[in-house]
């Protein structure tokens, strides 16, 4: 770059060097000479300080991907990089490693140890994890081998027993009790949830109707016929909600009507 600028400061023109001439034309071919002649240097400058820096605090997958994508800015060999992506992985993984017998011999089988391990020791603290909730983990790689409900590795969800089936504690599962029938609904005070002998509200006597069950013919009344200020005792009170009571009732004065 030095001598670049020495021809343009020093020479007219129309002397000056063709190479000179195209990179001071335009700003963008002087700055895209400057990254030629400066920029390598700071990148890789850049990368080797990412890379030392650079540590394993998700998944070992991650990590190595993040150091593949700096590594590709250095010229290191493969020795250096396989140092510098162990001294990079977590403690728990390089503990894995010493029981390992067949050493990683290249960068790529270093790589797939460390994933392997890294994802067996995720599934073992998500299986710690339900043990401790009262549930059960099922690990990925024990799927093909039960046929039970499987959990997936990346939910981390313990499961809950259903109290539909069998006496164990946990939450009830609603659906499992329903039985598609409706709410009953009362025929003295027309609301929902009970039915007539299990009502608490007064007892009225001057209903005009009164609901008709499925399959019984509806039977037209005469709205004059029915009773008005009936009076009942207790014990016809309690006939009546149960359905019993079909003697006719008596008025205020204790007369039939």
């Amino acid at each position: 770059m030095e001598p670049i600028v020495r021809d343009f400061v020093n020479n007219l023109p129309y002397a000056r060097k063709e190479i000179t001439t195209y990179i001071y034309e335009k700003y963008k071919y002087f700055e895209k000479e400057l990254t030629h002649a400066f920029g390598i240097a700071d990148e890789k400058r850049e990368a080797e300080m990412k890379i030392q820096q650079l540590t394993q605090k998700g998944s070992a997958a991650a990590y190595l991907a993040e150091y593949q994508f700096q590594a590709a800015k250095l010229d290191w060999n493969e020795a250096a990089h396989i140092a510098q992506v162990y001294l990079g992985l977590k403690s728990e993984v390089k503990d894995a490693m010493v029981y390992i017998r067949d050493k990683p011999k290249n960068l790529n089988d270093l790589a797939a140890v460390a994933v392997e391990i890294d994802n067996q020791q995720f599934e073992r603290r998500k299986e710690k994890q339900a043990s401790k909730q009262g549930g059960s983990y099922n690990p990925s790689w024990n799927k093909n081998n039960s046929n039970g409900n499987r959990n997936h590795a990346n939910q981390g969800k313990s499961r809950q027993p259903d109290t539909s089936y069998g006496t164990h504690a946990g939450p009830m599962n609603v659906n499992a009790m329903r039985t598609g029938r409706p709410a009953p609904t009362c025929w003295n005070c027309g609301k929902k949830g009970h039915w007539e002998p299990e009502c608490r509200n007064p007892v009225k006597t001057n209903q005009k109707y009164k609901p008709v069950p499925e399959g019984k013919n509806i039977r037209q009344t005469n709205t004059q016929e029915e009773p008005q200020m009936a009076i009942r005792t207790p014990k016809r009170v309690a006939m009546t909600r149960s359905g019993y009571d079909t003697s006719p009732t008596q008025n205020w004065l204790g007369e039939p009507e």
